[in-house]
């Protein structure tokens, strides 16, 4: 049984954030993510701020934010769509060679490394209206 729901702010960009954040909240708590859904909101939040910073620098800065949650049996995905050019080539490579001591210090940059490691996976695509999407999913049987 899989259950979805998307959910955008009343407000544009950075506004949005915490209302969407407490709905995604929300709709965790009663999908029974319990032991995960603290990381996951955090790893959420991350994506929601390079979304809005993407939309900035692709010239829409009053875009409305969204995550389109997708609930089933074996997992949580969430959705997280921007006007960016999406993620630098070889981003997954730079995370490999990330020191999370290094990037503490500095005022940016840490966001992919906080996803990447509040998550099961973390990707990036396009989605069917050419919008960039970064896709966090947590597994529910690690929840237990």
């Amino acid at each position: 049984m899989e259950s979805g729901l998307s959910l955008r702010g009343s407000r544009p960009g950075s506004q949005g954030i915490e209302e969407i954040e407490d709905a995604c909240d929300l709709a965790l708590t009663e999908w029974g993510l319990m032991r995960r859904r603290a990381p996951f909101l955090f790893a959420i939040r991350e994506a929601l701020n390079n979304a809005d910073a993407a939309n900035r620098r692709g010239g829409h800065p009053n875009a409305f934010l969204e995550v389109r949650l997708i609930c089933s049996e074996e997992a949580v995905i969430a959705e997280i769509p921007d006007f960016g050019s999406g993620l630098p080539p070889q981003w997954r490579e730079t995370l490999l060679n990330q020191d999370m001591g290094e990037l503490l210090c500095k005022e940016r940059g840490r966001g992919l490394l906080f996803m990447d490691k509040l998550c099961d996976e973390l990707d990036s695509a396009r989605d069917s209206s050419g919008l960039h999407v970064v896709i966090l999913k947590v597994r529910r049987m690690t929840d237990a």
